[in-house]
């Protein structure tokens, strides 16, 4: 299966960082690929890295 959402989110936030890893679970068709926005090369179309510092997002791919 393709996975069609990305969440990024701010792993040095603590809270922001155990709530991603407890919605993983919760995501047990595994449609949504985690990642910090820390591991991006370049923030997505559209946002700053203000943003991703500010808030998570779930961006749509393909």
């Amino acid at each position: 299966m393709i996975k069609s959402q990305v969440l990024i989110y701010d792993a040095d936030c603590r809270l922001c960082a155990i709530l991603a890893r407890w919605l993983s679970k919760a995501d047990v068709l595994h449609r949504i690929t985690w990642t910090p926005y820390q591991n991006l090369e370049v923030p997505p179309s559209g946002l700053s890295w203000d943003d991703l510092k500010r808030s998570a997002y779930l961006v749509g791919i393909g």
